[in-house]
């Protein structure tokens, strides 16, 4: 969910930490001024200060040549933030290197549904380890999305996915049935959790467990490795409502990996798969910089280091 579905109110609510993005942005990337900002459409009126004119003002490498998701022109974007914690540089992560970085990253999650999109996809240099990535910057301060109906049932699901009743049993488990709703023409249940989006993870990792399966009936596979992690990556903040969403996250995770590695596990004994759940500012502290001005800008840009209270 994103600000133009929230109320107002609750825009109000959080407008204090959009200033601080901007304060952060504008310490970050100096060379910007008011002039830089202002959005024309008319769902973002009343915050039309937080969306640069010009999307490139919102990235540290410039020009941007990737594709890159929705809302990119906002500060609070999570497309722009895991750009610019990536970008076009070699990775280095917990001291494995990997390839640079491919962003927006689509696997089939069911067959007659838009694909599962997820942020990022590294790969390690030695193909050993890939780790594919969630990011999220604000969404925290709204609700998760509610389930398509669609992830209910078996028909929807390739045939060569032999986990249907599994993913579905735990469709069940994170949704209410009871509480029913319809949205451009697509019925969908209510989730359970009140700030965590559980939901959206669990379509990531079918997507993921749909490539590996799919994988075998091609010559060039997607999935590389047998050593395979899905990141949450989250900006952290001092609010109640990110405390809040990082236990509700600890504890769903949790409940991920119990479910769903023993059910990759059974595809290939040799295959690991893990899911995380990163607060930004200890994910940093993991990354070895190559381009030291790119830490530079994130340590102004989204953990605030030289803005002045």
């Amino acid at each position: 969910m994103d600000f133009e579905d929230y109320l107002e109110e609750d825009f109000m609510n959080y407008k204090p930490i959009l200033i601080q993005l901007k304060k952060g942005l504008l310490a970050a990337k100096p060379c910007l001024s008011e002039d830089d900002f202002g959005s024309k459409k008319k769902r973002e009126r009343n915050y039309k200060e937080f969306y640069l004119k010009n999307y490139e003002n919102n990235c540290f490498d410039t020009p941007v040549k990737v594709k890159l998701g929705s809302g990119k022109e906002a500060v609070k974007s999570s497309a722009a933030f895991i750009y610019n914690i990536f970008g076009k540089d070699t990775v280095i992560f917990e001291k494995t290197k990997y390839k640079a970085m491919k962003f927006e990253q689509g696997l089939t999650a069911l067959l007659a549904r838009p694909k599962a999109k997820l942020d990022g996809y590294l790969l390690s240099e030695n193909e050993q380890k890939e780790i594919f990535f969630e990011t999220k910057l604000l969404e925290w301060s709204g609700a998760p999305k509610n389930l398509a109906t669609a992830y209910l049932d078996e028909r929807n699901y390739p045939e060569y996915n032999k986990h249907k009743k599994e993913f579905i049993s735990f469709f069940k488990s994170i949704v209410d049935e009871t509480k029913k709703s319809k949205s451009k023409g697509v019925e969908r249940v209510s989730h359970i959790t009140k700030i965590y989006d559980v939901i959206q993870m669990t379509i990531h990792i079918l997507g993921i467990y749909n490539t590996i399966c799919e994988d075998k009936t091609k010559i060039s596979p997607k999935i590389k490795t047998n050593n395979i992690e899905l990141i949450n990556l989250v900006w952290d903040y001092d609010h109640p409502r990110y405390k809040k969403e990082a236990e509700e996250a600890k504890n769903y995770i949790k409940k991920l990996n119990e479910y769903f590695v023993p059910i990759f596990k059974s595809l290939n004994e040799n295959l690991t798969f893990n899911v995380c759940y990163y607060p930004f500012s200890e994910f940093i502290k993991k990354l070895n910089f190559t381009n030291k001005e790119r830490l530079e800008y994130l340590k102004k840009r989204y953990l605030f280091s030289s803005i002045q209270e």
